[in-house]
């Protein structure tokens, strides 16, 4: 099935960064907006991170057994027509590829992710939002057939893009499975507690835009006076059909990644204990393709 249309469009960006080998992070305040993306534009690893940062996060390819290659999604001009014409917020450009991450396996032996981790040793952890707005976006086409498997079963987390565990501070977009069929959804985490979690069904093998992005806003009833807003978007890229969800939590989630969490990097397709490490047993590896992801922080 070809990719009707990306929606991604960014003009911040000001440099592109190399994948290095090194994942690190140091857990201080963000001083300023940050933007990252992976675009899976051109065949070389290399050109697929961007980023606004001052210190600039880096990131690498992890493989066990499997990799993240570019995979091409060429449209028909059929296909270009029509979703030229929903008129789409944001649209900036036809994408033509995106990234290929690995075909489910029951046993989880192959599994590949993409990390993205601050490098500079006491520079602000730019990939922390604390109490600062943020933005996470992907576009994604989970596989069809074995994929959408029982919520018990090995390998069914489908990740997209998240930073942190379930036991730490946590922000989080995934496929999951509820009641039979796949769910887009996000979550953040205030110290293993979930503060607000919103989710909108999507179906295997169909393009969509996932987009959640959490702001501050007062409430009396809060002990600090302010809550988490959350809201998730959910824009198919054939239709063009948006869904919308949105949560409130008790109180504001403060997602500095302090402690043990300091070191976790961003992870796409897959998910990274606190060392940068992948968690091979259980990776919760992303079964399908996914193009244009994008952070924004502050």
């Amino acid at each position: 099935m070809n990719k009707p249309l990306s929606i991604f469009a960014v003009t911040a960006l000001t440099s592109s960064l190399a994948f290095s080998s090194t994942v690190s992070a140091q857990s201080l305040t963000v001083d300023g907006p940050t933007e990252v993306a992976i675009t899976f534009d051109g065949s070389d690893p290399a050109r697929w991170l961007h980023s606004s940062a001052g210190e600039a996060p880096s990131g690498q390819v992890l493989r066990d057994n499997a990799d993240v290659v570019r995979e091409d999604t060429l449209l028909s001009i059929a296909d270009i027509a029509a979703a030229l014409a929903l008129g789409v917020p944001g649209v900036d450009r036809i994408d033509t590829a995106a990234g290929r991450f690995p075909a489910f396996d029951a046993s989880e032996d192959g599994h590949a992710a993409i990390y993205v981790a601050q490098t500079a040793p006491g520079a602000p952890d730019r990939l922390a939002p604390g109490l600062a707005p943020f933005t996470l976006e992907v576009e994604a086409r989970l596989d069809e057939g074995e994929t959408v498997v029982p919520s018990g079963a090995r390998d069914n987390g489908n990740n997209l893009v998240q930073r942190g565990l379930s036991g730490g501070d946590q922000y989080k977009i995934e496929f999951d499975v509820y009641s039979g069929r796949p769910v887009a959804s996000c979550t953040i985490r205030d110290e293993g507690r979930i503060a607000a979690r919103v989710a909108i069904p999507v179906e295997a093998g169909a393009w969509y835009r996932v987009r959640c992005s959490r702001d501050i806003v007062s409430d009396n009833d809060a002990p600090s006076g302010v809550v988490d807003a959350l809201v998730l978007r959910v824009v198919s890229l054939a239709t063009g059909d948006t869904e919308v969800d949105r949560a409130r939590s008790d109180d504001v989630t403060d997602l500095d990644f302090g402690g043990a969490a300091a070191s976790v990097p961003l992870a796409v397709g897959g998910k990274s204990k606190n060392d940068g490490l992948t968690i091979a047993n259980r990776a919760d590896q992303f079964n399908g393709l996914i193009d244009n992801v994008y952070l924004s922080i502050g």
